[in-house]
């Protein structure tokens, strides 16, 4: 009697070790938002409507809402394993605010590679990672306005750096995030499957 006791509580305690996502509420997240990772296109397509089929087979959605401007979705063997969100242009607070979404969805994110100009922009690059899900989050936030940028190759480098000096203590506004949500155990079978044919292609 004291087995069958000890056996079931065992079980009851590994149900909970492993359902504890749901026992408290939340779902353990295997994809992204509304799909599973290995959904079809059909699938994505019913929960993501309005969007098209590329050459490449990659389903991409646009003039979404919400602050994104596009989503691209990636399938292997018809099954998907990645998604891609870009998002508009927007204030550095806002950008903040996002990262602070992301982070009270998935959890901690380590800090992976930071990089800045002196003169043009900041990059941040954050990841979170488990065993069936990676995230990166992305930041490029620029100190120059938009013009700006789309005339920065009719502009003498030597001479921008004068402005920056100039401009000592701009604040950083100009935010363009994206963030990337993928399956790690796809992602390293897929880079495995080109490291072969990479190797195969080989010749003596």
């Amino acid at each position: 009697m004291n087995r069958k006791i000890l056996v079931l509580v065992t079980l009851v305690g590994i149900i909970l070790l492993f359902n504890s996502e749901f026992v408290f509420g939340q779902s353990p997240i295997i994809g992204y938002d509304k799909v599973a990772w290995g959904a079809s296109i059909e699938t994505v397509k019913k929960q993501y409507p309005g969007g098209e089929v590329l050459p490449s087979g990659i389903y991409i959605q646009k003039n979404i809402g919400g602050g994104i401007d596009e989503r691209w979705f990636y399938f292997y063997q018809e099954k998907l394993f990645k998604v891609s969100v870009g998002y508009l242009r927007m204030e550095e607070e806002l950008g903040e605010a996002l990262y602070n979404k992301v982070v009270s969805v998935f959890g901690k994110f380590d800090k992976h590679e930071d990089t800045s100009s002196e003169i043009l922009f900041r990059r941040n690059f954050f990841r979170y990672y488990n065993r069936n899900l990676t995230v990166e989050l992305e930041f490029f936030t620029f100190a120059l306005g938009k013009d700006d940028l789309v005339n920065i190759s009719k502009t003498n480098k030597g001479a921008l750096a004068g402005v920056w000096r100039k401009r000592e203590g701009v604040k950083f506004y100009y935010s363009i995030p994206s963030v990337r949500y993928y399956n790690p155990i796809v992602v390293k079978q897929i880079e495995d499957a080109q490291m072969k044919q990479q190797r195969d292609r080989i010749q003596l």
